[in-house]
């Protein structure tokens, strides 16, 4: 099960709930979680998506597995654009 914490935790963008709405699936009651709520949990995989996480990402104990898939950060294009 996927868990998505965050280094940085802040509410749910609304036109991600909207957009996940039309599709039928309600993320409005989700929220982001700061990574020291998880810092029991034991993870297969640590998967990051952007890299202020991926240069953030703490070091995971055990045999956790942390892979780092970069893509452009939406907001942050739009930063740079205007």
């Amino acid at each position: 099960m996927p868990i998505p914490p965050a280094f940085d935790p802040h509410g749910m963008n609304a036109r991600a709930v909207k957009v996940m709405a039309e599709v039928g699936v309600d993320i409005s009651r989700h929220h982001s979680k700061h990574l020291d709520e998880l810092a029991n949990v034991q993870f297969d995989y640590v998967i990051t998506v952007c890299d202020s996480a991926n240069e953030a990402c703490p070091i995971f104990p055990g045999k956790t597995k942390h892979i780092h898939v970069g893509f452009d950060d939406p907001p942050g294009l739009r930063r740079t654009r205007n």
